[in-house]
């Protein structure tokens, strides 16, 4: 049912008829948040997929609805509230996304392959806790300010494959097994520009085979340690107008790629050319920062007003690239 906007009334009827019709999927989308599920729903012991959107929810409730779900594999859970400390506890249960805010969240679920939670606000600070969690392969995390021991978290994942974290203030990421690793910037941070310090993220996947970063601020430096990575792409939308781009910018920049050099194959979207046009007297006594890479691709935003000068400095970057790719976006689109 999707969105439902009748009374309550109606609401709890529809609701106790489609329990009774042994149910394997509900998917419930109200607005606005004004519903509660009653008790006498708890029960749903042949539902496989439950999607709640936009219920008024607490913690016993929604722990009793859990528990009466036995044969629960997939569960969304977006913008409901009155949540505070959530547990989801479910042997079955294969997947779990969660979209909205609550003050902790603990989840038991000894066969959950995938994890999502966005925040939505990057106000969560608190306890985030996965417990017997150990086949979980996929797990993304979106608007996190932190995270207690968050490399003991992750490095338990015994096949944890994917990685994603958007918005998120981790500064250390260490597993074994990691193979897909995407970290994404995308909140514009004004004041950030005022201080000198880059901050450093460590990574730390021997196993790693694709890396996307992006970052719209360029403050961080990300401390790679992947020997077996195939492929990064890197996406620094970087306009320059809030940071100029001078001598200092293209050193951050240099030291910024020299820890992708560990990658066969490297992607970069920048802004305009201009972030990547290290100026000759620097490449006279600066050391090329990706000398191992086999190919290069290079994408601009901006129209490209010099392609053989951009050429002519990428050569430098990457001395020993196989394949050198050079192309606008602005261009690829009145093509």
């Amino acid at each position: 049912m999707h969105h439902y906007g009748g009374s309550s009334v109606h609401f709890d009827r529809w609701l106790s008829f489609a329990v009774q019709q042994h149910l394997e999927e509900l998917d419930l989308l109200i607005q606005p948040n004004i519903f509660c599920i009653p008790s006498l729903y708890y029960c749903i012991p042949s539902l496989t997929v439950l999607k709640l959107d936009g219920l008024k929810l607490d913690d016993e409730v929604f722990y009793n609805l859990i528990m009466g779900c036995p044969s629960l594999e997939k569960l969304f859970l977006h913008d409901c509230i009155g949540l505070c400390h959530l547990e989801v506890s479910s042997p079955n249960l294969k997947s779990f996304e969660l979209i909205g805010i609550a003050h902790s969240i603990l989840v038991e679920a000894v066969n959950l392959q995938s994890f999502v939670f966005d925040s939505r606000c990057r106000e969560f600070d608190g306890k985030l806790k996965l417990v017997s969690c150990k086949n979980v392969r996929n797990l993304t995390l979106n608007d996190i300010v932190y995270i207690p021991s968050f490399e003991d978290v992750i490095s338990e994942f015994a096949i944890l494959a994917s990685l994603t974290l958007v918005d998120c203030d981790i500064e250390i990421i260490q597993n074994q097994y990691l193979k897909v690793l995407v970290l994404k910037r995308t909140i514009v941070e004004f004041d950030a520009y005022e201080w000198d310090e880059i901050f450093e993220i460590t990574v730390d996947t021997p196993k790693l085979v694709s890396f996307h970063y992006e970052d719209v601020n360029f403050t961080r430096k990300v401390l790679l340690n992947s020997p077996n990575l195939e492929e990064a792409n890197i996406k620094l939308d970087y306009d320059g107008l809030r940071k100029k781009i001078d001598m200092n910018w293209y050193f951050d920049m240099i030291d910024f790629l020299s820890y992708f050099d560990c990658s066969k194959v490297v992607s970069l979207y920048v802004y305009s050319e201009e972030n990547l046009m290290f100026p000759e007297r620097l490449r006279k006594f600066c050391r090329s920062p990706l000398p191992n890479v086999k190919h290069l691709k290079v994408e601009t935003r901006c129209e490209l007003k010099s392609e053989s000068l951009l050429r002519e400095a990428l050569l430098w970057l990457s001395p020993h690239t196989q394949t050198l790719s050079i192309r606008s976006e602005e261009n690829k689109a009145r093509s």
